[in-house]
Parts: C-alpha cells; structure tokens; sequence
C-alpha cells in the first residue's frame, strides 16, 4: 500500500515537469522526459520499500510518521502535508497556465 502511495506523489511531482517539458521540448531542443523524471521514480520506490522494511504495520506515510515520532509529530506532519498541498496546487495551476499560454 505505500508503494501506491509513494507511486501517487510521485505522479503529482512529475505533472509540472513534464508540463514544462512538453511545452519547452522544441524551442530548447530538450531530448526525452526520462532524464528528468528518473531519479524521482528511483528515489521514491527506495523510500516506500524502506519504510515499509522500517514499520511493517503501517499503511499510510500518517500512521508511519505516528508509531515513529508519536503524537506531536502526527500533527506537525498532518500541517507541514497541508501546506505543501496548498504549494503542489499553486504550482500546477501555475504550470497549466503557462502551458495554456504558450499554445
């Protein structure tokens, strides 16, 4: 279950650069989206197989963060996802935009 998880975030950080990629792919002669996006799928499929090693019992990165830092740390994280989300929409609106622009 955290490999779909790792998996999901993985496909919402991928979304901007491939966004800025498909639109700057003729005017900078840019070669493929892979080289971008492929230390981002490696890194991820290490940390969902590493903490899923770490807290077999867990399901979601939540819970993770609860049986290893506890309660204090549940809520900081619970605020920290909550900003970072706010951020990941501002910047794909953004990024979408830009895209909608330069057609």
């Amino acid at each position: 279950m955290l490999l779909v998880h790792s998996g999901l975030l993985l496909g919402e950080l991928e979304t901007c650069p491939i966004l800025w990629l498909l639109t700057m792919d003729d005017k900078l002669l840019i070669g493929s989206m892979q080289s971008s996006c492929s230390p981002m799928i490696v890194f991820f499929s290490l940390l969902g197989i590493a903490c899923k090693l770490r807290v077999p019992e867990a399901h979601i990165l939540l819970e993770i963060v609860r049986i290893l830092y506890g309660k204090i740390g549940h809520i900081v994280w619970i605020v920290l996802c909550l900003i970072n989300n706010i951020i990941a929409v501002a910047n794909m609106l953004l990024g979408a935009s830009a895209t909608i622009t330069a057609l």
